[in-house]
């Protein structure tokens, strides 16, 4: 090799060595560090891992716990996994956030087996609360009909012994519900009323009295005399859930609805930094100042599918 060979390629070599030293001076450190487990990767070629690097929302590295541990920097946050499985975050693809927060803090039917478990919940929480008379019953909807051993709701004739004083609203989901004797009659809702378009009121085979039964837009008024809810019971309802979903390692949540009240909420979580958790939401929109409110806060490079964003 010619001198200037020899100087041409020392040349070349010294620019690779800065340049690698560059890039290696601007990798960023890992926030935290999974090692000595077993990374459930779900990628075919690479279904598993003792060790995982990560940093942000992004998956620096894979591999053997000792090379990834080599990547930790003062700051990152190592943990031993002592050979317990991590799989990715998991994703519920159909909830409504905001109401479902709301619904765990009304009285629960979820281990209810019969319409007699029904009845004695519904007392229970009048005794045990000492609610007042004249005072709503509202339950939870989140439970089904047919976890009861009868597979139907509760009569209104029923719910008149477990609440005598109060008016009862067991709604089941959005679209159906049971009402007392005293619900019904505050709504004003009779023998003589009429089913409304889009709705269904339950009637008694025998005598055409409506047995408390009552299917979507039927509901609305009852509904309409419900409680209002306090100032920042949204907020709150959104943290519970966010709250309840990493307990279940869930990170992702799809909203099937949310109308314009309940998207504001969800900004407002996120502007506060407090919005730790993905949500996809089908928002409302009612007019085209909503549709302008909400174009506002997308990010245009992402069209609002930014990690965290409600969209």
């Amino acid at each position: 090799m010619t001198p200037r060979n020899l100087i041409a390629a020392l040349r070349w070599s010294l620019l690779f060595l800065f340049f690698f030293a560059a890039v290696h001076a601007q990798a960023p450190a890992p926030d935290l560090i999974l090692h000595n487990g077993n990374i459930v990767t779900m990628e075919d070629k690479q279904p598993t891992a003792a060790a995982i690097a990560m940093q942000g929302e992004k998956i620096l590295s894979l591999g053997p716990s000792e090379p990834i541990l080599k990547l930790a920097g003062p700051k990152t946050k190592v943990v031993d996994l002592k050979g317990r499985t991590a799989i990715p975050g998991l994703i519920d693809t159909h909830i409504h956030i905001v109401s479902g927060g709301l619904g765990m803090v009304k009285v629960q039917l979820g281990e209810a087996e019969s319409v007699a478990d029904v009845l004695d919940i519904v007392r229970n929480h009048i005794r045990d609360n000492s609610v007042p008379a004249g005072a709503w019953i509202v339950a939870s909807s989140d439970w089904y009909v047919n976890q009861l051993k009868e597979n139907r709701f509760p009569t209104r004739w029923e719910l008149d012994k477990a609440a005598p004083e109060n008016p009862v609203f067991l709604p089941r989901g959005a679209h159906q519900s049971a009402s007392n004797s005293l619900a019904l009659k505050l709504a004003g809702i009779t023998k003589d009323t009429p089913a409304p378009k889009g709705g269904e009121i339950g009637k008694d085979a025998k005598t055409g009295e409506p047995d408390g039964t009552l299917v979507d837009t039927a509901q609305e008024p009852i509904r309409k005399l419900l409680p209002k809810e306090e100032t920042g019971a949204a907020l709150a309802a959104l943290k519970r859930v966010q709250t309840l979903a990493h307990s279940l390692g869930i990170t992702s949540l799809v909203d099937g609805g949310v109308n314009m009240g309940e998207w504001r909420t969800m900004e407002e979580l996120k502007k506060s930094g407090g919005l730790k958790i993905r949500i996809a939401a089908r928002v409302r929109p009612k007019s085209p100042e909503d549709f302008r409110e909400i174009n506002k806060t997308l990010p245009p490079a992402t069209n609002g599918s930014a990690p965290g964003s409600s969209r």
